[in-house]
């Protein structure tokens, strides 16, 4: 539940971080989005544990915005 929970939180934020930063005409920066750095929107505690959703996440996170960049 914890990781598909944070993987698909992860995703979703990505893919429109990535997309909005193409849009801009920004350069291609996931780790710089504060969505990325606090990789903490859809948690709570009844997951379990926050450091490993925040891995997750930012794992989601990471290819959501690959995937918005490169047009998805």
């Amino acid at each position: 539940m914890l990781r598909q929970t944070a993987l698909q939180a992860g995703y979703e934020e990505g893919i429109k971080a990535g997309r909005n930063d193409r849009s801009r005409g920004e350069r291609f920066d996931f780790e710089n989005e504060s969505a990325y750095k606090d990789a903490t929107k859809g948690y709570n505690t009844r997951l379990g544990d926050k450091a490993i959703y925040q891995r997750y996440f930012r794992a989601g996170f990471e290819n959501g915005y690959r995937a918005g960049w490169n047009g998805y």
